[in-house]
């Protein structure tokens, strides 16, 4: 990934754990979708960021 020298060490982190998590540790998506949703409206929008970014990366591929 030609992104990663890109990333900061927390980010990298982040991403792999995230990878490690959807990758057989996560028992449902929808639940955990919504349990997502429910939170404060700026962590919210900061996620909903996150989310409009990776699908535009996908996109992009």
């Amino acid at each position: 990934m030609e992104y990663n020298n890109q990333l900061s060490e927390n980010d990298k982190r982040f991403a792999d754990e995230f990878s490690n998590y959807v990758n057989g540790k996560m028992a449902s998506p929808r639940k955990m979708g919504k349990a997502l949703a429910d939170d404060h409206r700026y962590l919210v929008n900061e996620k909903a960021k996150l989310m409009f970014y990776f699908m535009e990366q996908l996109a992009e591929n």
